[in-house]
């Protein structure tokens, strides 16, 4: 039985898919080069500036090494008219990896765009300064990462509730059962890797009561609430011994303006903008790293990686994946918070997953916390308006065969020349047409409304 696809307006201009090639990302080159030299001489060289290497960003590593590798497995599809055969390769799931992380992020804001409340929401950004060495705490315990994320929900909720300019007699009354709602994601990186803890934050404007009414909120006292998350954060790290008390009064007496504590909060996202809302969810749940911001010479090892102002930042291969290694997440750590009246126990964000047709042929459309598991052929269709299973010679649908390792896999992929990933990658593609951070790279051109980074991790298009 073919595969139900999401519904999509047609497209603009007629656009072919073209199978991912994982081989030709910058990236799959550099862990081809210099994956081994990196792991064997890590101890001596990089251990003293980042720290033991991590097993799991190992790992990760080697996992990104085999994404889309055919000979690993593959989903056949094929053509029951033409006989044309279309071999799928399994991804690595990492969440370093460029391709994993954009799917997870489509997928993840097709599903939130459509649960959450029709309510105007803002993205706030909270970070945190390099003075005294707070950034240093954080880097050596990643922990602080969720503990800190908690303080934020919590003075945020206290400031909205106390922001309130209706209702001033219930105010007293709210500020205990009042909640917003909070969809939270904690980066360790900047657009050039550095070690830049902050916080992006995507909060209701407004406050919903245990009724499930919502409250707006006209007005944002942002001086308020970062002297607010100035005080209780420096107060946390007192609290865990990692700040002295007369360290954290001289941070608590500097001018708020330069403290080094900062608070950016966007203009609204209208309650009918599903398109903005989805554009900025995708922008938090991005990769640390894009294959547009990467560069890489074979002949003299050099990466480049390049900002969003036209900077950039060169390292060689292997130090470079020193310093990728550091944004590399620990196994089963939450670096998504949903809390207020978005938080998980208050049920008001899970769902039932869909009943697709195919969900007995098809693990993809099983269901994740609530939320409908999207299929690769499914986001190819929702978010670059191509189907990948139509046949290219007569437009029937490609209907799904079952899934192939060992012998049998080798003659299907010899039978269709895909057998075996080149022993060296083929030289550095023409710009424009290298592969692109996308699912499974259907256009030439790279998404240009893409969102990258910059040095304060504010998105350009949210300047006020």
């Amino acid at each position: 039985m073919p595969l139900a696809l999401v519904p999509a307006p047609p497209p603009a201009r007629r656009c072919r898919y073209r199978q991912r090639d994982a081989f030709l990302s910058p990236l799959w080159r550099i862990l081809v080069d210099h994956l081994e030299t990196f792991v064997a001489t890590y101890d001596s060289r990089f251990v003293d500036a980042y720290g033991p290497l991590k097993p799991y960003a190992e790992k990760a590593f080697g996992s990104l090494l085999l994404c889309g590798d055919p000979n690993l497995g593959v989903t056949r599809f094929s053509c029951c008219t033409c006989n044309i055969e279309l071999a799928v390769p399994f991804s690595c799931k990492t969440r370093i990896c460029p391709s994993c992380a954009k799917r997870r992020a489509e997928e993840v804001a097709a599903n939130l765009v459509e649960r959450l409340p029709a309510t105007a929401h803002r993205h706030l950004v909270v970070t945190i300064p390099r003075k005294a060495g707070l950034r240093l705490r954080i880097f050596e315990d990643p922990k602080l990462f969720r503990k800190l994320a908690q303080i934020i929900v919590r003075v945020l909720r206290r400031q909205m509730v106390r922001q309130l300019s209706v209702y001033p007699d219930r105010k007293k009354e709210l500020l205990k059962v009042a909640k917003p709602g909070i969809l939270m994601t904690q980066h360790s990186f900047s657009s050039d890797l550095s070690f830049h803890p902050h916080w992006h934050v995507i909060v209701s404007d407004g406050v919903f009561t245990p009724e499930g009414d919502f409250i707006p909120l006209w007005n944002w006292d942002t001086q308020a609430l970062l002297e607010d998350l100035r005080t209780s954060i420096l107060r946390a790290f007192v609290r865990w011994s990692k700040l002295s008390p007369e360290m954290a009064r001289n941070l608590q007496e500097w001018e708020l303006e330069r403290s080094g504590f900062s608070c950016f909060l966007s203009p609204a996202i209208a309650e009918n903008d599903k398109e903005g809302l989805g554009r900025l969810i995708r922008y938090l749940f991005r990769s640390p790293v894009s294959y547009r911001q990467l560069s890489y010479d074979e002949a003299t090892g050099m990466v480049r990686c390049r900002s969003k102002r036209g900077g950039h930042r060169e390292w060689h291969a292997t130090e470079f994946l020193a310093v990728l290694a550091q944004h590399v997440p620990r196994p089963r750590q939450h670096v998504v918070t949903y809390a207020g009246h978005y938080a998980n126990a208050a049920g008001n964000l899970n769902l039932e997953p869909k009943k697709d047709d195919e969900k007995e042929a098809s693990d993809d459309a099983k269901g994740t916390h609530g939320f409908h598991r999207y299929s690769w052929a499914e986001l190819l269709a929702l978010v670059w308006r191509v189907d990948p299973l139509e046949c290219p010679k007569c437009g029937e649908r490609m209907e799904r065969g079952r899934t192939m390792r060992g012998e049998e896999l080798r003659e299907f992929l010899k039978s269709i020349n895909r057998l075996g990933y080149p022993p060296r990658p083929p030289p550095v593609p023409i710009a424009g047409h290298g592969p692109q951070e996308s699912l499974e790279d259907p256009f030439i051109e790279p998404d240009s409304s893409q969102f990258t980074d910059d040095t304060n991790q504010v998105p350009p298009d949210w300047d006020a």
